[in-house]
């Protein structure tokens, strides 16, 4: 739990730090305010700490098996697809009583952004924030709950909760975003592996993209 407090700490502090000294050069924000994440990551993964050692490994990293892990990426997605669609009806109908739904890179999207913007968004869509997330919620906070309350499903319910509320959709994103959470935590419970969840968090976030990439301009 304490590794957790200084994931997150590190992504809201000097994640916000380094963003607001980077802004005056207005290129890449986004990728700057993660290299703060990162290398807290990677020390945290590098040293004891109060005499415990966090490895790669221990938290699910490891690319042993990796047919299979990628087969219950693929599966887990496709399975979710009707669950997700559920969610989304749901919160149609919640729109006019929940503040929230949109999203910056919604924003963006319909700004018919250049082709180095895009990249931009996907790369951060589907490579920096699985990686990060997942490390995060699934490989750290998920079992630190499940440890704290003895049951795995209140640790998924609490960790889905927290990912779907520093996500800035609102009030009215946090049942889709609780739903795409709960299947990770479902695959990595049962892979033991954030390999898995990596694969299947950008395989989520690439249809959301492409969706949007879609969808958006019909509204304009």
């Amino acid at each position: 739990m304490f590794v957790a407090l200084i994931i997150i700490s590190t992504y809201f502090l000097s994640g916000t730090a380094v963003a607001y000294f980077v802004k005056k050069l207005n290129f890449g924000i986004e990728l700057f305010v993660f290299l703060p994440v990162f290398v807290a990551i990677a020390v945290c993964l590098s040293i004891p700490i109060f005499g415990w050692r966090i490895t790669p490994k221990s938290i699910g990293i490891s690319f042993e098996k990796f047919p299979e892990k990628l087969g219950w990426a693929v599966a887990a997605f496709f399975a979710n697809i009707p669950i997700l669609l559920v969610f989304i009806v749901i919160t149609a109908g919640l729109q006019k009583f929940l503040p929230g739904g949109g999203h910056p890179v919604s924003e963006e999207l319909m700004n018919n952004p250049k082709p180095m913007e895009l990249l931009k968004i996907g790369f951060l869509a589907c490579v920096i924030a699985p990686i990060w997330e997942e490390i995060f919620f699934r490989g750290l906070l998920f079992p630190a709950f499940t440890r704290m309350f003895k049951k795995p499903l209140y640790g998924a319910l609490l960790s889905s909760f927290i990912f779907a509320s520093i996500h800035p959709q609102g009030l009215l994103g946090i049942p889709v975003l609780m739903a795409v959470a709960l299947m990770l935590c479902a695959v990595s419970y049962q892979t033991k592996s954030l390999v898995s969840n990596i694969m299947l968090h950008a395989l989520h976030n690439g249809a959301t993209l492409l969706a949007a990439l879609v969808v958006l301009p019909l509204l304009k």
